[in-house]
């Protein structure tokens, strides 16, 4: 989280010594789709933010790739109809079609609507382009997680921990397809880690208490709704994280 706001504070000192500088509105936006999935921030405060900053970027300068991919990322995480977000993923890929992490999340969407083989053509672009972004391999872990494929999962997603031993979305992804192929103790593991490299996470606590609680820990689950539900006095907690466990 800290990472993201130090971003979003010098997007901001950009723009304020160029106010028309599209690039830096785009990173902003991005930037709050970021902190609204991971569950740094409620929906409701990114939002606004990142649709003014998207639909600025994009009245700025419309042939920037960037701005179209922010427009796509905010569609996908914020609006109801959110496959209607490929035509700005398409329009990035057009203007850019050599930025690797367009491809990834072109991936990532094309998965979501369960489009696989799509998605796996847009992945392969992408890691041709970027054969060492950790991003890249674990984003096409998930697809094949969501098309039920949990061992090529586990395979993809420890291509990128070899990359970044540490990366908090493939560990995740390892974690998760373990306890579905009902791995428990080492679906723990990976996610105890997990909670350990990201200080502590709420949004990654969540699915940790739920291999907890699917496993039979349940002592560990509840302590985990219980820290929950005390963080939630003084930092945002997203509903869902002290709802999946309980």
């Amino acid at each position: 989280e800290r990472s993201l706001r130090a971003g979003i504070d010098c997007f901001q000192k950009a723009i304020a010594l160029d106010s028309g500088y599209a690039l830096a509105h785009a990173g902003i936006a991005d930037s709050f789709s970021i902190l609204r999935i991971y569950g740094y921030v409620s929906g409701t405060e990114a939002r606004s933010k990142a649709e003014t900053a998207a639909r600025r970027a994009m009245d700025l300068d419309p042939t920037l790739a960037e701005s179209h991919f922010a427009l796509a990322i905010f569609t996908l995480y914020f609006v109801g109809d959110w496959p209607t977000a490929e035509e700005s993923f398409k329009r990035a890929l057009e203007l850019s079609p050599r930025t690797a992490i367009f491809h990834a999340y072109f991936g990532f969407f094309l998965a979501g609507l369960h489009r696989f083989s799509e998605a796996e053509d847009s992945f392969s672009k992408g890691i041709d382009l970027d054969p060492l972004s950790p991003l890249g391999h674990t984003l096409r872990a998930f697809s094949k997680y969501l098309a039920g494929r949990y061992g090529e999962a586990i395979q993809v997603a420890e291509s990128a921990t070899e990359l970044q031993p540490d990366f908090p979305i493939a560990l995740l992804a390892i974690g998760l397809a373990n306890a579905e192929l009902g791995h428990d103790d080492t679906a723990i593991t990976t996610l105890e880690r997990l909670a350990l490299v990201s200080n502590r996470t709420t949004w990654y606590l969540d699915f940790l208490g739920r291999v907890y609680a699917s496993a039979g820990r349940k002592t560990e689950a509840r302590q985990l709704l219980e820290e929950l539900h005390e963080r939630s006095r003084h930092e945002y907690v997203g509903p869902l994280a002290r709802l999946g466990i309980e």
